[in-house]
Order: C-alpha cells, then sequence, then structure tokens
C-alpha cells in the first residue's frame, strides 16, 4: 500500500507544478479508494475474527465452518470460492446488503 500513497504524493507534487493536473487528479483519487478499501477489508477481517471466536465458544469446529462455506458457495449455482452479491447496494456506504437484512453489516446503515 505504501507504493500507492506514494505515488499519489507524487502525483500531487506534479499537479503542484502545472503537469497534466487530469492524470495527477486521477492518482489521487485511485490512491484514496484503494485506502478506503484497505479500511474496509481490515474492518471486515476484524469482524470475522470475532465470529468466529464466538461460534468457538458456542462449540463449532473448522468443519462446521468449511461445510456451511461450501453451501453458501454453491449457493449462487457455482461453487468457484465466491459468494456472488445478491441485494441491493447500501445508500450510505455503497456495500452490498443482501436481502432481507434491515441494516448494512459494514456501516449498520438502516436498509429497509
Amino acid at each position: 500500500m505504501y507504493g500507492y500513497r506514494a505515488t499519489a504524493r507524487m502525483a500531487k507534487n506534479i499537479a503542484s507544478v502545472g503537469v497534466d493536473p487530469t492524470g495527477a487528479d486521477r492518482a489521487l483519487r485511485t490512491g484514496a479508494e484503494i485506502d478506503q478499501l484497505a479500511e474496509r477489508i481490515n474492518r471486515l477481517e476484524l469482524t470475522v475474527d470475532a465470529m468466529w471466536v464466538l461460534l468457538e465458544r458456542a462449540g463449532y469446529s473448522s468443519e462446521d465452518l468449511e461445510s456451511v462455506v461450501r453451501e453458501l458457495d454453491g449457493a449462487d449455482g457455482s461453487v468457484d470460492g465466491r459468494r456472488s452479491p445478491k441485494g441491493t447496494p447500501c445508500r450510505s456506504c455503497g456495500a452490498m446488503v443482501d436481502a432481507g437484512r434491515t441494516s448494512c453489516v459494514f456501516c449498520g446503515a438502516d436498509v429497509s
């Protein structure tokens, strides 16, 4: 990630001396988007870790988790290690909110 931030700083410096502001602006926006994605991934990792601790405390095993992962993976008709997003984007943060949920799992916004 350091490389992207450094690139963004260089683009800002280039823009300040009047060289192609369009490219510099694009580099700054891209760097900011990457930082936002990294922050979302960190929050998601923390949430998954916390959920796993709760499941282990409730007596669930790694095998139980793997079984549910396989079930969810195949729910979209393709066993490919991905879960196709279904639902609608959150009006607050843009994350996909599964159908039937009343709040966003990322930012907590009401989506009902």
